[in-house]
């Protein structure tokens, strides 16, 4: 009787550890998409294994870390700040029409239990005249009164 409540009690404890990890797993495991404004900085270079995709992307306010979180970094700021960065590209995936300066729109996953840990899945050209943003999204306050929320002052 011992014995059993002893093997009950171990596979009880099984479940509960497995459980705990699985599900820091899923957040490790989970594919994440996300779309953002860029401009192209670099396209690779026929027979030059070396070269890579490069792109100025705007701010991600919720770019999601290893740890399945939305990342912060040092100073408070949500997300992915924009910068210029390196993009391996996904099966199918053809920049070979774009070139330096191009805006598009950029699709993107990441995983990251998997190499790479992320990648472009898509891309569309957008109009040349399309702006770049390269100032930070603050995240909308829910208590924060918009311009639609003001009383409309007729005395004005």
């Amino acid at each position: 009787m011992f014995l059993g409540l002893v093997l009950v009690a171990a596979g009880l404890f099984g479940v509960i550890a497995t459980g705990c990890s699985d599900s820091e797993e899923s957040a490790v495991n989970e594919t994440r998409s996300y779309t953002v404004t860029a401009r192209v900085m670099t396209v690779p270079e026929a027979g030059n294994p070396g070269s890579e995709f490069q792109v100025h992307h705007e701010h991600i306010p919720d770019f999601h870390g290893e740890d399945g979180n939305v990342k912060v970094d040092k100073s408070g700021v949500r997300g992915m700040k924009p910068h210029i960065m390196a993009f391996p590209l996904g099966p199918g995936v053809d920049v070979s029409e774009l070139k330096p300066s191009d805006m598009i729109e950029l699709v993107f996953v990441v995983n990251w239990s998997r190499q790479p840990h992320y990648y472009v899945t898509d891309f569309t050209i957008l109009d040349p005249g399309t702006a770049l943003n390269t100032h930070l999204i603050e995240p909308a306050e829910e208590d924060t009164p918009t311009d639609e929320d003001e009383p409309i002052d007729d005395d004005g």
